[in-house]
């Protein structure tokens, strides 16, 4: 299956509490209410999400993104609620290396409950099984403790620090490295 295939038919992850999937249209709202949140961007290279208007566009960016291939994040819906809270993301896949890039973003108030992690695992789980990855990699901005703890909860070794890694918010900012081989992954 080609990274444009997988984009296209992003699987349906279902884990005790999350059913990762598809974002739609429909979950403008929902995305709204952690996108636009300041606590929730502070450490991301995007947002805060200004509007509604804002946020519909860029689900359509997504579904864009789904139909011809380009890219394929998931929605993080709580199962019991039904409710949009995340996404996740397996990005910057790079089939000749077999390597990728993870990221997850959670609505602040689900912090702490062990959702980041649980849909972490799930996205990794596909990257190795299906994707066929031997390597995949997540990046924190220095000074986002609990993202680190999520990704060393689920295996992944902090590799170093990338010093002035990237240009966001209007200032540079340091990177931790972190990455787990397939083989590492239980």
């Amino acid at each position: 299956m080609s990274i444009g295939e997988f984009n296209q038919h992003l699987p349906t992850l279902n884990t005790p509490h999350l059913l990762l999937r598809k974002l739609r249209e429909e979950d403008s709202k929902d995305y709204f209410a952690f996108a636009s949140d300041p606590r929730v961007v502070q450490h991301l290279r995007w947002g805060p999400r200004t509007s509604l208007a804002d946020t519909r566009a860029y689900l359509q960016d997504v579904l864009a993104g789904y139909k011809s291939g380009i890219d394929g994040p998931w929605g993080i819906e709580l199962t019991q609620t039904h409710q949009l809270i995340g996404a996740a993301h397996l990005m910057d896949i790079h089939p000749q290396h077999w390597n990728a890039e993870i990221g997850v973003v959670l609505h602040s108030g689900y912090w702490g409950q062990g959702l980041g992690s649980e849909a972490l695992r799930a996205v990794l789980a596909v990257g190795f099984s299906i994707v066929g990855l031997e390597r995949i990699q997540g990046l924190v901005i220095t000074g986002n403790s609990p993202a680190c703890r999520m990704l060393e909860k689920c295996g992944m070794t902090h590799e170093g620090l990338l010093r002035h890694y990237a240009w966001q918010k209007e200032q540079w900012c340091d990177s931790e490295l972190y990455a787990i081989l397939k083989a590492e992954f239980h």
